[in-house]
């Protein structure tokens, strides 16, 4: 179980800098076991501190060794609707519902992609744990491959990216965004599905712990995603809550154009 306390106090160590906005005024915001969460003065923005080697990200994640068992807890409803939304903001950027090359990072066992090839994308996906992408081309016969973004290379160059779910898992975001740029077309449609909003009334009172410094390294609200769209080069950003009940605004899911 992850040790946690709240600490208000501005940081007494060497100068901590923000992963996104490179502002050098942070203060210690949470101690999880041996990590520190700082939170950015500037952008508001709460991380995780230290930060490994993409690598060690890579070597520990073992959320997705048995896909089989994670498939119970998938609500396929909630997979259907969020192609729905994401086909919402699409239309909205574009102009047009014409749908083209559609690209997913961190595909899972791949049922969104499923969904979006049945309503007509022409799909690609990739995800790092090599167990759900057996799981993904054994049954669902989607095309998902086992990379990072960071090492992903197929000249291809799509109308939009997706990712549910995965931003805040991403060492550098804006390091990121730049290798997205590389595979999204100029003006490419990019969309973030869902992370974690650190200003929800409800993440502050619910014993379910958003800070897990192996896993989440970057959290943001509203204005960090902001602020992150404009370093990223994101424009006509749109921003909503994502969540129901107590849990309206537990998260974010926003889009935008990559800047050509």
């Amino acid at each position: 179980m992850k040790r946690f306390s709240v600490v208000s106090k501005v940081a007494k160590q060497a100068v901590i800098t923000c992963i996104v906005c490179k502002n050098d005024e942070c203060e210690v915001f949470l101690n999880v076991d041996s990590y520190t969460y700082y939170r950015c003065k500037k952008c508001s923005g709460v991380f995780a501190n230290p930060i490994h080697e993409r690598k060690f990200y890579l070597d520990t994640k073992t959320y997705l060794n048995n896909p089989k068992k994670y498939t119970k807890n998938i609500n396929l409803y909630g997979q259907r609707w969020m192609i729905e939304e994401f086909e919402k903001f699409y239309e909205q950027k574009k102009g047009n519902l014409n749908r083209g090359k559609f690209f997913e990072i961190g595909a899972g066992v791949g049922f969104l992609e499923l969904f979006a090839l049945a309503r007509g994308w022409n799909t690609k996906a990739i995800e790092i744990s090599g167990d759900a992408v057996k799981f993904a081309q054994d049954y669902l016969r989607v095309d998902i491959e086992q990379s990072t973004i960071e090492d992903y290379k197929d000249g291809v160059k799509y109308d939009a990216v997706v990712m549910v779910e995965v931003l805040e898992h991403f060492t550098d975001p804006l390091q990121a965004v730049e290798h997205i740029r590389k595979i999204c077309k100029p003006e490419g449609t990019i969309f973030f599905g869902t992370t974690p909003n650190t200003d929800s009334a409800h993440w502050k009172k619910s014993k379910q712990n958003i800070y897990v410094p192996d896993d989440h390294i970057f959290l943001f609200n509203k204005k960090s995603l902001k602020i992150f769209a404009e370093q990223a080069d994101i424009e006509n950003m749109t921003i909503q809550f994502f969540g129901s009940g107590d849990r309206h605004d537990s998260n974010l899911m926003f889009a935008g154009v990559i800047k050509g």
